[in-house]
C-alpha cells in the first residue's frame, strides 16, 4: 500500500512538473481609445490588467501635447490603477501610447487625444440698419456648445428658427429698432468652458441729431417739433445723455467754452431756437 501511495505521488508531482506557464497577457480600460479633451487639463483612465504571470512590466509612452503621463497601481490589487495626464494649454492631437510584457507575451495599446475646439467661420462683428433682419453667426466645434445672448439684450436679439447654412451654425433675428442706435455682444461656448467666441452686433437706430455750441454759462434747449417725441441730451462731449424735456436750461460752471450740446431726438420733424444768443454753430446734418 505504501509502494501504491508513494507512485502516485510521484506521477503527480512529474505531471505538476510538465504544465506550462499561462501567457495570457490583456488589458482593459475604462475610457474610450478615442476622445475629446480641454487642452490644459487633466485625465485619468482607470485600467485592469489580466496576465498569467505575476511580474508585468507597464510602460507610458506619451507623445507631443501630452506634458506628463503616471501611473498610479491600486494598493490593493497590483494588476489595477489609474493611468494619469496632464495636457499641454495648447495642442491639435496627442497619442500616448502603452506596452506592457511579461516573459512569455507582450501586447501594445494607444490612445489618441484630440483637442476641443471651437473656430469662429464668419465675421465676428454685424452692424445693421433699423429695419433688422437675420444673420448667421458661422464655426466650427467638436463639443457640444451653447449660445448665450445678454438678458439686456433679449428683446431684439433671438435665435433664429431657420436652419443656418453650415452645419455648426445659429441664426439670429435682428428686430427692427425704432429707437436709438444699439449694440450687443453674444458668444457662443464650449459646455466645459475652455473656448468661448464673442459675436458683436450693432444695430442703427431711427433718431435724429441736433449738435450746437453756445458760449453762454447758460443755455436753453430750443423747442422740438413734431408726434411721440422723446429724446435724450448731452450737455458736452464726455458727459453721459440725460433725458429730453421740452425747453430744458442747463447751467454750466467752470467749463470750458464753447459747450457742445447733442440732442438725440425720436419723432423729431422740426425745431426753432427763441434765442440764438452764444449760439456759434448748428449742425443739422442728421436731423
Amino acid at each position: 500500500m505504501k509502494k501504491l501511495l508513494t507512485i502516485i505521488t510521484l506521477l503527480a508531482v512529474m505531471a505538476a512538473s510538465c504544465t506550462k506557464p499561462d501567457p495570457t497577457l490583456e488589458i482593459s480600460f475604462d475610457k474610450p481609445e478615442q476622445m475629446i479633451v480641454v487642452p490644459g487639463s487633466e485625465l485619468t483612465i482607470g485600467y485592469t490588467i489580466k496576465s498569467g504571470l505575476k511580474d508585468v512590466d507597464f510602460v507610458l509612452k506619451p507623445g507631443s501635447g501630452i506634458v506628463s503621463a503616471n501611473l498610479r497601481p491600486s494598493a490593493e490589487d497590483a494588476l489595477k490603477g489609474e493611468i494619469l495626464l496632464r495636457f499641454a494649454g495648447s495642442f491639435s492631437t496627442a497619442v500616448l501610447e502603452l506596452s506592457l510584457s511579461h516573459e512569455l507575451n507582450a501586447i501594445t495599446a494607444k490612445f489618441t487625444f484630440e483637442a476641443e475646439t471651437l473656430m469662429r467661420d464668419s465675421a465676428g462683428a454685424f452692424n445693421l440698419g433699423p429695419e433688422g433682419g437675420v444673420i448667421n453667426l458661422d464655426f466650427k466645434t467638436n463639443v457640444p456648445y451653447k449660445l448665450s445672448i445678454p438678458s439686456n439684450a433679449a428683446s431684439w436679439v433671438k435665435e433664429s428658427s431657420s436652419k443656418a447654412v453650415s452645419s455648426y451654425g445659429i441664426g439670429l433675428e435682428i428686430a427692427p429698432n425704432d429707437g436709438y442706435d444699439r449694440a450687443t455682444t453674444v458668444t457662443v461656448e464650449c459646455e466645459s468652458g475652455s473656448s468661448m467666441l464673442s459675436y458683436n452686433i450693432t444695430q442703427l437706430g431711427v433718431q435724429t441729431y441736433l449738435v450746437f455750441d453756445s458760449t453762454l454759462d447758460s443755455v436753453e434747449l430750443p423747442e422740438i417739433f413734431g408726434q411721440n417725441l422723446s429724446g435724450r441730451i448731452r450737455w458736452n462731449n464726455l458727459g453721459a445723455f440725460s433725458l429730453w424735456e421740452q425747453k430744458m436750461t442747463h447751467e454750466y460752471e467752470g467749463e470750458a467754452i464753447p459747450h457742445t450740446v447733442t440732442m438725440q431726438m425720436l419723432g423729431a420733424e422740426g425745431f426753432s431756437f427763441g434765442n440764438l444768443s452764444g449760439i456759434s454753430r448748428i449742425n443739422i446734418k442728421e436731423f
